[in-house]
């Protein structure tokens, strides 16, 4: 149809350019020969323009009997040649594509805490700085602390005492039957273990508190095991091995992952209960923004969103999960940030660290073609399916980003088998052009 209309355009310029041709040179040699020289160099510019216009038209319309034979349909172009030519194809098959948009992303901390303690405390050892990058449960500091050691003291008394009732018992169900004591005398017992087993369960979560607050993971079972169970059953625990268990347990640890931004402690200072220690931010997750143009925020909040983290020369994907909150407009950029957050439990994600990201969408099956089998003509992609040797025909195409040196297309009037061209498809496509080409030559 193009061609149709340009060859009627190039018929209508060469009708009218050989008219106002005449008509200019007509009116040269009538003119008044007061107004001859102005008037011939006023013409003379005239006739150069309606000849080219003259110009284009002959051949536009010249080209129209010479192009090939090309029909142009919406979504596809028949190609027909007057001659056999063997070009270089291959035969296509199904697969399968993942489309994928990318964005480049910041990391941003979660979160950050003043780190203090419940209790107070002498630091003895303080084992980070300032900027330093430190794992969950990793020892921060060590201290003395008298409430500590009291606390301690307490839950010890408390499982001695349960210790003994529940030996006394035992003692007392043994000589019952030789009627050394009464019933009466087992139901105190029964008392007494009771209320033993109350205290003992007061110490230890009292105990069990202040451990949690130094994010120290000791259980019950590993205090045990620690104290002895013959030193308690004989009742010889000593201050010297009550003072080493306190010392293991007397360190600080990390609560999560995460990055020192401020370090206010210092080493052989004391420091009052709920003081302020270090500042800490969060990086066992973090915040994951990403910058994006205004048209792709809504593809993005839809399908699988990953991180492409790279940690020395390997790489690896970290999932992303929405925050729930809406994209923001950044003036600096022009962009707009959609922000995500992401675990991050080794801390190998650090803030202001810039990664790309990736949005998954779902699957499609398509055909994969070598960048030569492509070719652009009118704003849009097309490839040449071979029907037979004089036969050609062009199809319009959708195509992906390139994937190992291959690209995924999209064409409903593709199939499988059929062969592609996979040289010369721009000088096919082209045909009608070169032709014009060539003439004005």
């Amino acid at each position: 149809m193009e061609h149709f209309k340009l060859g009627l355009l190039g018929l209508y310029l060469y009708k009218s350019g050989i008219a106002m041709l005449s008509l200019n040179l007509m009116l040269i040699t009538r003119v008044n020969p007061c107004f001859k020289r102005k008037y011939i160099m006023y013409a003379l510019k005239k006739v150069i323009a309606l000849f080219c216009c003259f110009r284009v038209g002959y051949i536009a319309a010249i080209s129209l009997l010479l192009s090939p034979n090309i029909t142009i349909a919406s979504d596809y172009q028949d190609i027909k040649l007057t001659k056999s030519i063997q070009y270089q194809t291959m035969e296509i098959h199904q697969g399968v594509w993942q489309p994928s948009l990318q964005a480049l992303a910041n990391i941003k901390a979660y979160d950050q805490q003043n780190i203090n303690l419940p209790f107070s405390i002498k630091l003895k050892n303080i084992f980070v700085n300032r900027g330093d990058n430190i794992k969950k449960n990793q020892v921060i500091m060590s201290f003395d602390s008298a409430q500590l050691m009291s606390l301690l003291t307490d839950y010890v008394a408390a499982l001695k005492q349960l210790t003994l009732a529940h030996q006394q018992l035992s003692y007392y169900h043994k000589i019952l039957d030789k009627r050394l004591i009464q019933h009466r005398d087992i139901f105190t017992s029964e008392q007494y273990v009771n209320a033993s087993k109350k205290l003992h369960l007061e110490t230890w979560s009292k105990l069990n508190h202040y451990l949690m607050a130094l994010n120290n993971p000791v259980t019950e079972k590993w205090l045990k095991e620690a104290l002895s169970k013959q030193e308690i059953a004989k009742q010889k625990i000593t201050k010297r091995s009550l003072a080493n268990i306190a010392e293991q347990l007397s360190v600080l640890r990390s609560p999560y992952a995460g990055k020192i931004l401020s370090q206010i402690a210092q080493q052989g200072h004391r420091y009052d209960q709920n003081e302020n220690i270090l500042t800490l931010a969060q990086l066992n997750r973090v915040y994951v923004n990403t910058y994006l143009p205004a048209e792709k925020i809504l593809l993005w909040q839809h399908g699988e969103a990953i991180l492409i983290a790279k940690q020395g020369l390997l790489a690896h994907n970290v999932q992303l999960y929405s925050s729930q909150k809406a994209a923001l407009f950044d003036p600096k950029t022009g962009m707009y940030i959609l922000s995500f957050w992401a675990n991050n439990s080794e801390a190998n994600l650090q803030p202001q660290q810039w990664l790309t990201a990736l949005n998954l969408q779902p699957e499609q099956t398509v055909y994969w073609l070598p960048e030569s089998a492509i070719v652009g003509r009118d704003g849009k992609s097309w490839c040449i399916v071979k029907i037979t040797d004089k036969h050609y025909q062009a199809i319009q195409i959708k195509v992906g980003h390139k994937d190992e040196g291959k690209v995924p297309v999209i064409a409903a009037n593709l199939k499988n088998g059929q062969n592609v061209l996979i040289e010369n498809a721009y000088e096919l496509l082209y045909a009608d052009i070169n032709s014009l080409i060539k003439f004005v030559d």
